[in-house]
């Protein structure tokens, strides 16, 4: 899943129930919601800097396009910034630090697990190759189509902006 739409869906899920629980509980609520959305399949933008030696989900990373380190990371950046403003707007938080913590526990929580990948890529030890493995493992390896696997992102994003708007 893009970054958007797992910033939107963890607020869908958490925001009518959940927003004045403990930020803790809100980050770790959206860190699940996080391999929940990646079960589904989907298409995923490619970090063009990667390189692997191979395709799929058992390709591993074997070095770094410096060349192409700024576009994926202008990529990446703006999709997170997409998420953030626009759960922003629809939630409305006040502009105080305790209105805005489930704000921040919700996007942080998120987007960890993707966050967390290069970390990986540069130390693959404990705990990190565990986190790796889990996020492989629950990630579908089922690739729909582009049109149709960005169609489903769409359609999540449509479903959590509906439910935030209540």
């Amino acid at each position: 899943m893009i970054l958007t739409t797992h910033i939107l869906g963890a607020a869908a899920v958490l925001t009518r129930p959940f927003w004045s629980a403990h930020p803790v509980l809100l980050f770790v609520g959206a860190v699940v919601s996080h391999y929940l959305l990646d079960a589904i399949p989907h298409r995923d933008y490619e970090l063009t800097s990667v390189i692997k030696d191979g395709e799929g989900h058992n390709a591993r990373v074997i070095g770094i396009d410096n060349k192409k380190v700024l576009h994926d990371f202008t990529r990446v950046f703006v999709d997170g910034i997409v998420g953030v403003v626009v759960l922003f707007f629809m939630a409305r938080p006040e502009l105080t630090f305790f209105s805005l913590l489930p704000f921040i526990a919700i996007t942080i929580g998120a987007v960890l697990p993707d966050a967390l990948q290069p970390a990986f890529w540069l130390w693959q030890k404990f705990p990190m190759t565990y986190i790796h493995r889990f996020h492989t493992w629950i990630h579908t390896s089922h690739e729909p189509r582009p049109m149709i696997g960005f169609s489903i992102q769409g359609i999540l994003i449509a479903i959590s902006l509906f439910v935030l708007s209540l």
